[in-house]
């Protein structure tokens, strides 16, 4: 699968594929000679690389006439999905792991030796994962017996099922738990507080999708540590809408109060003409109607270009995220175990297919899907 999508789409942008040489001894093994090559297609693919970033059609844009004069409203909407990947233990880095049973990247291998408590800095005993302090100890012997209660409920397991203190046997039944911090009652005279620890492997936190009203998808991005505002203005819109010519008009988001104030509070012009509505299901339930900072700058019905107030309708669908979402996560057993290259190559490839047989329906439909000139 992997080399045929890398050659088709070398072919497709007239290049070369290029493979590293495997020799036998050098410590590198076949699947490592993909791996580069993998690398540098998801690099491609970064930002504004998808086949249909430039796409437009009659169910994305809405042509409108006023005075004689026509006006075109280009919508998108974004929004993230929980399918991840394994990755570095340490917050937010974003480089990949060498193994899929590492915990940590190769720049940060020498915390493998350091108590997994957070802010603990001592080195771990022989064979475990904490320090000496009894607090700590016991913290990893509630992780255990957390995970053996699980597996004791789960139709068809075996209770008390081994797991090896060196945290390579984790990945079977601490994916269950991996993403809860454990707790110790290790409370300073100082600070009343828990400790928390992270004994499991980590995980991306999401897939951040930019999706077009009619289904189409035009960027996908992996988030490692959260799904925060500044990632999504920063990391994400940046880097999908480069120029002013390719801002939408419209971009759709549960939580764009929020993306909204961050743009304002850090003199963001980039994105002045970009409006910032929240659809209206959101707008309803999970948005409070005493947010006067939401009502006047996020409500749908400030947007006549997006909503007709006579039927109460949406003209854009604005749901078409949530939709594909649910798409999405139909490939999460398959990404599993996939490490970063092969995940974000993967689901880049999966992406591209459902946009071609979207842009095919969306012919028969006659809603005359075409590419929008980027130069």
């Amino acid at each position: 699968f992997y080399l045929d999508a890398l050659l088709q789409h070398h072919n497709e942008q007239h290049t070369t594929l290029l493979l590293l040489q495997h020799i036998p001894g050098n410590g590198r093994i076949q699947k490592d000679r993909l791996t580069h090559a993998l690398e540098e297609c998801n690099r491609f693919m970064e930002g504004t690389g998808q086949e249909y970033y430039a796409h437009a059609c009659n169910g994305c844009i809405r042509v409108s006439e006023n005075n004689g004069q026509f006006t075109t409203t280009h919508a998108a909407i974004t929004d993230g999905v929980a399918v991840g990947c394994h990755c570095c233990r340490v917050h937010n880095c974003h480089k990949p792991l060498p193994s899929i049973k590492a915990c940590f990247c190769h720049q940060h291998q020498n915390l493998a030796g350091i108590c997994s408590m957070q802010e603990c800095n001592n080195p771990i005993r022989p064979h475990t994962l904490t320090c000496h302090i009894p607090e700590h100890m016991d913290a990893k012997k509630t992780y255990q017996e957390k995970g053996q209660s699980i597996s004791a409920t789960h139709p068809g397991s075996t209770a008390g099922l081994n797991r090896t203190e060196t945290g390579e046997g984790f990945q079977s039944l601490a994916e269950l738990i991996d993403n809860e911090d454990a707790h110790c009652d290790n409370k300073s005279p100082k600070v009343n507080c828990k400790a928390k620890a992270r004994f499991g492997c980590s995980w991306t936190h999401n897939e951040q999708l930019i999706v077009h009203p009619c289904g189409v998808i035009i960027a996908c991005a992996t988030f490692y540590g959260a799904e925060a505002i500044s990632s999504v203005a920063v990391y994400m819109l940046r880097a999908v809408f480069p120029t002013h010519n390719s801002v939408p008009d419209i971009l759709f988001y549960d939580n764009n109060c929020h993306l909204h104030c961050h743009l304002h509070a850090n003199n963001d012009t980039h994105f002045t003409n970009m409006g910032l509505p929240v659809d209206i299901f959101h707008y309803k339930t999970k948005h409070s109607e005493k947010d006067e900072y939401c009502g006047q700058h996020c409500n749908p019905l400030l947007f006549p270009d997006i909503y007709n107030v006579k039927t109460k309708t949406c003209l854009f669908n604005s749901s078409a995220a949530e939709q594909t979402n649910v798409w999405f996560n139909g490939y999460h057993s398959i990404v599993h175990d996939m490490l970063g290259p092969r995940f974000n190559f993967f689901l880049d490839e999966m992406i591209k297919e459902r946009n071609h047989f979207l842009v095919a329906s969306l012919e028969k439909e006659g809603k005359h899907p075409h590419l929008i000139p980027t130069k």
